[in-house]
């Protein structure tokens, strides 16, 4: 017996300033537009930065699991 198999088509590979921006605006829609910091006394509600959970000097990445939206 035979199976059509149809081919797995691979999402392009985005990388360098522009992968940053896709993941940054990933950031902001998961956001909704409010800081993810959650500080009380420090946090003013809305999300205007990105930054690095794990910093890239310790080998994070720049993708939106590892980016989270402060104010």
């Amino acid at each position: 017996m035979t199976r059509d198999v149809q081919p797995r088509l691979k999402a392009p590979v985005i990388r360098g300033k522009v992968a940053y921006r896709h993941a940054r605006a990933e950031v902001a829609q998961r956001s909704g537009g409010w800081c993810e910091a959650r500080i009380e006394g420090i946090c003013e509600g809305r999300y205007e930065h990105t930054h690095h959970i794990l910093p890239r000097s310790r080998g994070g990445s720049d993708v939106a699991s590892n980016l989270l939206g402060v104010c």
